[in-house]
This record gives C-alpha cells, structure tokens and sequence, in this order.
C-alpha cells in the first residue's frame, strides 16, 4: 500500500514538472474536440512604419534632381552682393552661362527657351515655335554703373533685390528649361507611361555593323536589321533643331524649319539601299532620302555629318494612344 501511494505521488509531481515544462516551452495550437469552446485570446497589433522608397516620377526620367533643379545666379555677378564691377565680358559670359538651358515667361505670357545650343523657342498654344538665336548684350543707353540690366532676345532683364526684372518692372522667374536639356542630352524626361527599357535608346546590333560582323548579311538581313533598328527612334544633329522621327505605325515626324515645329509626313517611311553605293560598303542604307552609314561605332550623314539616335518619346506616344 505504502508502494502505491509513492507510486502514485511520483506521477503526479511528474506530470506536473512535465506541463510546468510545456507551459514555459512555445506555444503549440491546442487540439480541440468537436464539443469544446474555443478560448478566445485578445491580440494588440502596433504597426510599425516601413522605410519604403519614394518612387522617381516619370517625368523627371533621365535627369538628376541637380539637372532639373532652377539656376542659381552667381554672387560676384550681382550688382547688390559683389564687391567690384566685372568687365562688360565677364558680365555677358556670366548671364550667358546662367541662361542656358532656361525657361522664363516671355513676350505675351508665352514660355520662352533658351537652349545651350543658342536657339529660343517659344511655346504657343500647345506649338513649339523656332524664335531663331539668342545672345546676351549690354546696351548702350544703360550706365555703366547699372551693370545689373542686360539685354536678352530684345528684353531687358534686371538684377535687383535678389530678383529678376523684366524690362524693368515686371517680376520675371527662370527655371530650368526641360525641353533645352532634351535637346541638348538627347535624354527624354517628360515620358509618363513608359518603362525605362521602352524608353532605352535603341542598340545597333553587331553582326550588322561592318567594322564587327566577320560576313556580310544579305540585303534583305541588312533592310530588316536597319528597319528594326529605327524603327521608334528619333535622329539629330548636335546643335541644330532639326529631327527625324520613324515610327513604328509607319509615320515619319521631322521639323519644319519654315513653321518650328514638328510635322508629320505624307506616306510612310522605309530603310532600303542606295543603288548607287557599291555593295561591298554594306554599312550605308537610305532612310526615305538620308544617307546613314555606321563607321567607327558611330552614325553618318552625308558631307561627314554626324547623327545621333536616340528613343523617340513622339513615336512611343503614337503607339501607346
């Protein structure tokens, strides 16, 4: 009897140690019979914030926050800040440089560009329009002394106070012109919609290129590699407004130098080859009535022009409308 009472207490401090030991143990879900109640527990959840980054906008695509950012007007060309006259030169270099690449409300309330390249445009009424070029002068009826005022595409702006003027008397704000940096880069950045490989400038392939490829392609490979090749891309030359735009719905968009601004064309365009180039320079075609040929990893046009090609942002708006 003594042997059964010990026995007894023995399994009972036993299983108690053993749930003392499961309790302190993690949690593990309870197996419930089908006639027990549930115990229902009270849960208090704190969020905790997440650091998740700030996507880029779309239109500031292919510039920097520092590109993109309004001009900063030097002190030692403020007439209110530096502590001596600089030359009439330094004077002109110094709005030259600070003007470039800007935009500020001209003639008429209309955004009006000045581009690095020394071409102004206006828009107007949704159009870009070609103003011709644009210089920085001093003129001649302002004293010396009031070498905060310059002329500027037949306007006088004014340095005073930490402001601009125009002509004198109107408040005048300059901002980074987007539209000059494009021009100027190449780099599209008013592109909503699209991804940063659709926006990607298009790669010439190797086997078509002539200083690459160890075997000439056939015309037809050529035609088609050159086609594909262009096809949504847009071709300038550095420093002039001129563009081509072959689109992949077969629209060709160029500039209309007589009107400024970007037209589009009767007929669709094609690549093919120039019956009166030789077969052996196989890295020239015909794009409608432009010569390109790849040389030297670059692109050509006639008289040693040379062209760039880039994504055209036009024709990716044409596609996706």
């Amino acid at each position: 009897m003594i042997k059964l009472i010990r026995t007894v207490v023995g399994f009972v401090l036993f299983s108690t140690v053993v749930l003392s030991c499961s309790v302190e143990s993690e949690p593990t879900l309870p197996q419930l019979s089908p006639t027990s109640e549930p115990d229902f527990v009270r849960v208090t959840v704190t969020a905790v914030p997440i650091d998740t980054p700030t996507p880029t906008p779309a239109t500031q695509l292919g510039f920097t926050a520092e590109r993109l950012a309004a001009p900063v007007f030097p002190d030692w060309l403020d007439p209110d800040i530096a502590s001596e006259r600089p030359t009439d030169e330094e004077i002109i270099q110094g709005w030259k440089d600070f003007l470039s690449n800007t935009v500020f409300a001209g003639w008429r309330g209309d955004p009006e560009h000045l581009c690095e390249d020394g071409t102004t445009f206006w828009t107007r009424q949704g159009s870009l329009v070609d103003g011709g070029e644009w210089q920085v002068a001093r003129s001649p009826a302002v004293p010396v002394s009031q070498w905060g005022i310059v002329t500027v595409v037949g306007k006088s702006i004014t340095r005073q106070d930490g402001k601009f003027l125009l002509n004198e008397q109107d408040d005048l704000s300059i901002t980074r012109s987007v539209m000059c940096l494009e021009r100027a880069t190449g780099v599209p950045a008013a592109s909503p919609g699209f991804t940063a490989e659709q926006l990607a400038d298009p790669v010439f392939p190797d086997w078509l290129d002539p200083d690459i490829a160890t075997e000439q392609p056939s015309d037809e490979e050529i035609i088609s590699g050159w086609t594909e090749f262009v096809t949504d891309a847009v071709i300038t030359v550095e420093g002039q407004p001129w563009t081509n735009h072959s689109c992949a719905d077969g629209t060709l968009l160029y500039w209309n130098f007589d009107e400024g601004v970007l037209e589009e064309s009767t007929g669709t365009w094609n690549v093919r080859r120039n019956a009166a180039i030789p077969s052996s320079q196989w890295g020239t075609v015909k794009l409608m009535r432009i010569d390109i040929t790849r040389s030297d990893g670059k692109f050509w046009g006639q008289n040693n022009i040379e062209f760039q090609i880039a994504r055209s942002v036009e024709c990716l708006g044409r596609t996706t409308d």
